[in-house]
């Protein structure tokens, strides 16, 4: 057995604020926290090789079952943000979920409450992003939703937020179950290939197991792994 496992944590409940936390807008931030003076002086004997490791993807619609996306009410799929990361096995000193928490009740909570990169204040950062990204239709839909259309105000609104939500909800997890309880089956394809498998044959049964919970019981087949594509979002 080796001696690190991987694993995975989930955010499940930012209920409002899920839609800011966008991978392509976490890494670059993280990175740019973890060069400033006061990070440094914190965190300098600390493993931060995980920190651009975060990507999205699409929730699945039964967990553990068929291959579908969830949607909203309204008809819109549902994201998340994965963060692929080894931790070692439990042992007297350090858990496994207290090395969960580390990385996303106390580095993501300094990074959305307490840490200003160059001064520059976590709403304002998420609308420079998008304006970089050149979302116009999702920056004027934030401008217009606090009302008065005002980017001052939007960004002291949204950082309020993002402060509330890390600091007055409750982060749920999960970790050691099935991939597939929360993706799908191309999500899946891609985490592997990140961890450098080529097929779904390169893995032995207890790691199948560990993409899909029913792997090797009567009835369940392994996908093909040629045959797994992203599925379209309005299917």
């Amino acid at each position: 057995m080796d001696e690190d496992k991987n694993v995975y944590a989930v955010m499940t409940n930012f209920r409002k604020c899920v839609w800011y936390m966008k991978s392509d807008f976490l890494v670059p931030g993280l990175v740019g926290m973890e060069k400033t003076a006061l990070f440094i002086m914190e965190y300098k004997d600390v493993d931060m090789t995980w920190i651009d490791q975060f990507t999205d993807f699409l929730i699945h619609a039964v967990e553990h079952g068929i291959d579908k996306y969830i949607k909203t009410t309204r008809g819109k799929t549902v994201e998340m943000v994965l963060l692929p990361v080894t931790l070692f096995n439990d042992d007297n000193k350090v858990s496994i979920k207290d090395q969960v928490h580390f990385i996303f009740e106390d580095i993501l909570r300094r990074f959305f409450c307490k840490y200003k990169i160059g001064g520059i204040s976590r709403g304002k950062m998420l609308l420079d992003f998008l304006e970089t990204k050149s979302a116009e239709n999702f920056l004027n839909f934030l401008l217009q939703n606090k009302k008065s259309g005002s980017r001052v105000f939007a960004k002291e609104c949204i950082t309020e937020e993002l402060n509330n939500a890390f600091y007055t909800t409750p982060i749920q997890y999960n970790w050691n179950v099935a991939l597939d309880k929360f993706m799908m089956n191309s999500d899946i394809k891609l985490f592997l290939m990140g961890l450098g498998h080529t097929l779904f044959d390169d893995l032995n049964d207890k790691e199948l197991r560990a993409c899909f919970k029913y792997a090797g019981t009567l009835g369940f087949k392994v996908p093909v792994w040629g045959e797994v594509q992203k599925q379209p979002y309005n299917d």
